[in-house]
C-alpha cells in the first residue's frame, strides 16, 4: 500500500523491528516558484492535498480559472480542512496579493509610465530634479489593489463625490457617524452557526459554552466569523438603520483592528428629513440662545436615538446617582454571573417587559459603554508634555470627562460642532440606547451638526464635516507623503532594473500585517465597503468609444448626450449626469490649487455651468477660464462644494487622501486614444449575448474585407472633432462585435 502510494522505485526500507523508514525530503539551493512549480501546494501542504488532487499548479482542466477563485473554493470546502489550517489562508492570501501586484506593476510600467525603457539611473535623475510624477502615477494606477493605501485613496474620492452628489440633490450633509464592532465570543447567532458548521463538516457536537472550545472553534473557523459579520452588518442597515433611525443613504467600510485583528465597521448616514441640520438651523433662525439650542437638540436626540451620557442606573429620591449600580471603581455593583451576561442574549430575549429591557440596557452599559484608558488611547501632548486620552477622557493627571448638569454644543479639535449631553458619569461613553441594545456590541452613534441651511450647507461647514467624516471613514493607511518618501528611500538603494523596482515598490505599499479574519475576508472577496448608491466613472476627455451599428462607427459620449438634450432643458452638465441616480466620479478632473489654473477652471465650468450648448455660452473668446470662473464663484449657480474645494486649496491644507496631485489626471497619463476604446469602469449590467470568438487557429488576420481610409490620422482627427463625417470614408459591412474590434485595432495601430 505504501509503495503504491509513494512509488515503487522510492527508497523505502524497514528497520529490524519492521518499522517503515521513509527518506527525509531533500532541499535544493534554488527557491521554487510558487506560481509555476507543479504540485507546489501538494509539496507545501501534504496534509491538505494527500493525493495531489486539487492542486492549482498542475496540468489539468481547471474548474477555477484564477488563483483567487481556487483559494475561495478551498476556503469553503465541504470538510473545512483548508479553513482550519493554521497557515494555508495566510499563504494563499499573500500569493494572491503578490500575484496581483506583479501583474499591476507590469501593466503600469509598460502602459502608463510613458517610457517602458526608462532606466533606474533616469528615475534617480528625475527625482533629483524634483519630478515625482513617476511615483504618483504608480500609486494612482494601482488603486485596484484591495486594502492598500491607494485603494482607500480612491474610496476617499468616492465618499467626497457622494457628499457632493447628495448636497446637489438637496439631501445636505451626513446626519450621523456610526460604528459597530464584533463581539465574536458573545454573539448568540454566531455560536449557533458555528455549532451547525462543525456538525456539518466534522459530524460531531461541540460544547461552545466551554471557553477553550469556543476559542479554538473561532480560531479554526474565522471564515465563518467574517461571513457572519458581513451579513449581520447588511441586515442591520436594512432593518435597523433605515426603519429605526430614518437613514436613507449611507456609506460604510470594514476595518480590522491593529490590536486583535477583529473586524468592525464605521460609516456615514444621511436621514431623509435632513435632521439634525434642519432642527439646529431653525433654532438659529428663531434666535434661540446656545443653551436653548443645545436643550432642543438634546431632547430630539434622546427621542430619536436614545442618545445619552447619563448612566441608566438613574437617581435616587434625593437626586443622587445610584452608584451602587455602577461597576468599580466609581461604584460598588458586583459583576453579574456569567449566565446573566447580556452579550449572550438577543433583544427579543429581554423584551418581556419594560423592566427587563431597562435591566438589559444597564448591564450592557456596564459591560462596554464605560471607557478605561490604556496605552492604546493615551498619547503624549507635545505642548503639555503629559499623556492625554485621545478619546477625550482627560489626561494622566486629571482623568475622566467633565460632568454636566445641562447639555451643551461645543467645537471639537476638527472645529466641528458636537453635542454634549447631560453627564453624571466621568467615564460613560456618550451613546445611543437603541444602537447599544440593537447591535449588542461596542458601537457608537454621533450626530453631525451644522447651523446653515440643510438644503445648501455653507462652505465652512462643508470643509469641517468633510475633514472629519471622510478622513475617519478612510483612515488607517499610509499617507501619500509617506509613500512618496518610501519611493525615494527604495530608489536610492536600488540597483535593479526600473521594472523590478516598480514591482518592489508596489509590494511595499501593499505589505501589511493581516489577521485570520481579514485573510478570510479577502479570500472570500467580501466587499470592504458598501454604499446605498452606485458610482459611475465619468471621463471629461470628450473622446468616443468605437461602435459599429450600421450607421455610425462611434458611440455617443456623455457630452454628446448632454448637448443633444431637449431645447427646454436648462440643466448643467452635473445635473444631467446625476439623473441616472448614480454618483459621478470624474476620472480626469484636476485637484484645486491656489492660484487657480486654466485647466481646473475649464473643467469646473464645463461641469457646473447651467444650460450651455457651446463653449461660447460659457465664456467669450477674449476671456480666460480663470476670469470666467472668478465671476462664476460669485453667482448663485455655483455649488458651495465647489467653493469649498477652492477654499481648501487657499488654506493649503490638502488631505492625505486627496487625489495623487494634479499629475494623475488620466488624460495626461496615457495616449488619448486609449479612452476611445477602453470600456467604462463600471457596468450596470453585462449583456448576456456578448461572446468572444477568435476565429480559430486557421483564420488569416492579415486579410480584410473592410475598406480603410488612406490617411488614418486625418480620419481619426476628423470624427474626434465632429459627428458630421461621411460614412463613405469608412465602409463597414454588417459585422459582429469581434470584427469591429478588429477595425478599431487596425485603425489605431496604423496611426
Amino acid at each position: 500500500m505504501v509503495r503504491e502510494t509513494i512509488g515503487a522505485n522510492s527508497k523505502v526500507s524497514f528497520d529490524k523491528k519492521g518499522t517503515l523508514i521513509l527518506p527525509w525530503p531533500s532541499r535544493g539551493n534554488t527557491p521554487l516558484s510558487e506560481f509555476s512549480t507543479r504540485y507546489f501546494f501538494t509539496l507545501a501542504f501534504p496534509c491538505l492535498f494527500p493525493y495531489a488532487s486539487g492542486d492549482f499548479n498542475i496540468n489539468r482542466p481547471r474548474t477555477c480559472t484564477s488563483l483567487s477563485d481556487w483559494a475561495e473554493h478551498l476556503l469553503w470546502y465541504k470538510d473545512g480542512r483548508f479553513a482550519k489550517h493554521r497557515y494555508f489562508k495566510f499563504i494563499a492570501h499573500n500569493m494572491i496579493i503578490r500575484k496581483q501586484t506583479l501583474e499591476k506593476s507590469s501593466f503600469i510600467f509598460q502602459q502608463k509610465l510613458g517610457d517602458s525603457h526608462i532606466s533606474i539611473e533616469e528615475l534617480k535623475e528625475k527625482i533629483e530634479q524634483g519630478d515625482e510624477s513617476i511615483c504618483k502615477k504608480i500609486l494612482y494606477f494601482s488603486d485596484t489593489l484591495r486594502g492598500s493605501s491607494q485603494y482607500w485613496s480612491r474610496r476617499y474620492k468616492e465618499v467626497r463625490s457622494l457628499e457632493e452628489y447628495l448636497i446637489n440633490e438637496g439631501k445636505g450633509l451626513p446626519s450621523i457617524f456610526c460604528t459597530g464592532s464584533c463581539a465574536e465570543f458573545h454573539f448568540k447567532p454566531l455560536r449557533r452557526l458555528l455549532g451547525m458548521y462543525v456538525k456539518l463538516t466534522e459530524n460531531k457536537h461541540i460544547d461552545l459554552d466551554n471557553h477553550n472550545n469556543l476559542y479554538a472553534c473561532l480560531q479554526e473557523n474565522s471564515h465563518i466569523v467574517a461571513s457572519y459579520f458581513d451579513k449581520r452588518t447588511i441586515s442591520y442597515f436594512e432593518n435597523v438603520m433605515g426603519p429605526v433611525f430614518g437613514v436613507s443613504a449611507y456609506w460604510y467600510r470594514q476595518e480590522f483592528a491593529k490590536s486583535r485583528g477583529m473586524v468592525h465597521w464605521h460609516g456615514l448616514c444621511w436621514r431623509e428629513d435632513k435632521e439634525p441640520h434642519k432642527l439646529l438651523h431653525d433654532c438659529v433662525v428663531k434666535g434661540l440662545s446656545e443653551p436653548d439650542c443645545a436643550q432642543v437638540l438634546s431632547d430630539w436626540a434622546k427621542y430619536q436615538f436614545g442618545l445619552s451620557a447619563e448612566h441608566p442606573a438613574g437617581y435616587d429620591e434625593a437626586g443622587n446617582s445610584k452608584k451602587n449600580l455602577w461597576p468599580p471603581p466609581e461604584g460598588t455593583a458586583p459583576a453579574p454571573p456569567e449566565e446573566s451576561n447580556p452579550l449572550f442574549k438577543l433583544l427579543m430575549d429581554v423584551s418581556e417587559s419594560q423592566d427587563t429591557v431597562l435591566e438589559d440596557y444597564l448591564l450592557l452599559c456596564n459591560r462596554f459603554n464605560l471607557h478605561r484608558c490604556s496605552d492604546y488611547c493615551m498619547t503624549t501632548n507635545k505642548s503639555k508634555s503629559v499623556k492625554e486620552c485621545r478619546m477625550g477622557f482627560g489626561s494622566e493627571n486629571e482623568s475622566g470627562k467633565q460632568l454636566r448638569q445641562f447639555p451643551d454644543i461645543i467645537k471639537d479639535k476638527n472645529k466641528c460642532l458636537r453635542l454634549e449631553m447631560k453627564r453624571d458619569h466621568p467615564f460613560l461613553v456618550q451613546h445611543s440606547q437603541f444602537h447599544t441594545q440593537g447591535w449588542r456590541a461596542n458601537g457608537d452613534i454621533s450626530l453631525i451638526l451644522s447651523t446653515s441651511g440643510p438644503d445648501n450647507p455653507s462652505v465652512e461647514e462643508i470643509l469641517a464635516v468633510e475633514k472629519y467624516t471622510t478622513a475617519y471613514s478612510c483612515k488607517g493607511n499610509q499617507s501619500t507623503e509617506s509613500l512618496t518618501n518610501l519611493f525615494h528611500e527604495m530608489l536610492n538603494t536600488s540597483s535593479s532594473t526600473a521594472q523590478n523596482f516598480c514591482s518592489k515598490y508596489l509590494m511595499n505599499t501593499v505589505k501589511r500585517d493581516v489577521s485570520a479574519v481579514e485573510a478570510c475576508f479577502e479570500i472570500s472577496r467580501f466587499p470592504l465597503y458598501r454604499c446605498s448608491h452606485q458610482f459611475q466613472s465619468v471621463s471629461l476627455s470628450g473622446l468616443r468609444i468605437f461602435e459599429s451599428n450600421g450607421k455610425f462607427i462611434t458611440k455617443n459620449n456623455i457630452f454628446d448626450k448632454y448637448l443633444s438634450r431637449p431645447p427646454n432643458d436648462n440643466c448643467s452638465f452635473y445635473d444631467f449626469i446625476c439623473r441616472s441616480g448614480k454618483v459621478p466620479v470624474f476620472s480626469s478632473i484636476l485637484q484645486a490649487s491656489w492660484p487657480l489654473t486654466e485647466d481646473y477652471c475649464r473643467y469646473q465650468l464645463l461641469i457646473h455651468w447651467p444650460n450651455w450648448r457651446n463653449v461660447s455660452d460659457i465664456k467669450p473668446d477674449s476671456a480666460t477660464w480663470i476670469v470666467t470662473m472668478t465671476a462664476f464663484l460669485e453667482s448663485k449657480h455655483c455649488p458651495n462644494f465647489v467653493r469649498a474645494d477652492i477654499e481648501r486649496a487657499k488654506r493649503h491644507k490638502p488631505n492625505d487622501y486627496a487625489e495623487e496631485s494634479n499629475c494623475v489626471e488620466k488624460a495626461s497619463q496615457q495616449p488619448d486614444w486609449v479612452e476611445g476604446i477602453r470600456p467604462d469602469i463600471i457596468y450596470a449590467e453585462v449583456p448576456e449575448d456578448v461572446s468572444f470568438d477568435d476565429g480559430g487557429p486557421h483564420i488569416d488576420w492579415s486579410k480584410s474585407d473592410i475598406q480603410y481610409p488612406t490617411n488614418y490620422k486625418s480620419f481619426i482627427e476628423s470624427f474626434e472633432e465632429t459627428d458630421n463625417f461621411s460614412n463613405d470614408l469608412l465602409i463597414v459591412p454588417d459585422v459582429n462585435e469581434n470584427t469591429y474590434k478588429k477595425v478599431t485595432s487596425n485603425l489605431l495601430l496604423n496611426l
